[in-house]
């Protein structure tokens, strides 16, 4: 649990620490995931030594707004292009864990596939690649 722990440190910062607390690891269909309570708040993927943040757990990154890619008002499929992205917070680089939020409401969680400071200046061009995409 500690590699864990050092690990979301790592990807998130260390105020990702205080959601920590009572968390257990399970293994399911042959993943590492991290739960509180029946909530599954991360999900360990072995192939790039990283977490992947679930929408139970978005709700930390909404209330720090840490990792948050503002969007308009759409539910997140596949992809979100950068021509529907309003802002996003400047600690997201490319290939981070982001969440996806309209109007401080979640909407999804994905993978960068640029910087913050691309996804707000470019016009076109794919910016995340969905995991989860929450219905508004």
């Amino acid at each position: 649990m500690d590699d864990y722990k050092a690990i979301l440190r790592f990807q998130f910062g260390s105020w990702i620490m205080s959601y920590l607390d009572d968390v257990k690891l399970i293994n399911s269909f042959h993943q590492d995931m991290l739960v509180k309570g029946k909530n599954i708040l991360f999900v360990y993927n072995e192939s790039i030594g990283r977490f992947s943040i679930t929408p139970a757990s978005g709700k930390f990154f909404l209330e720090n707004n840490k990792f948050n890619v503002s969007i308009d008002n759409f539910t997140p499929t596949a992809t979100v292009y950068a021509m529907g992205i309003l802002n996003a917070t400047p600690d997201i680089h490319a290939f981070d864990e982001v969440i996806m939020t309209f109007n401080n409401e979640l909407r999804g969680t994905g993978t960068a596939l640029i910087p913050s400071r691309a996804m707000i200046d470019m016009d076109s061009g794919a910016a995340i690649k969905v995991r989860a995409g929450l219905k508004k």
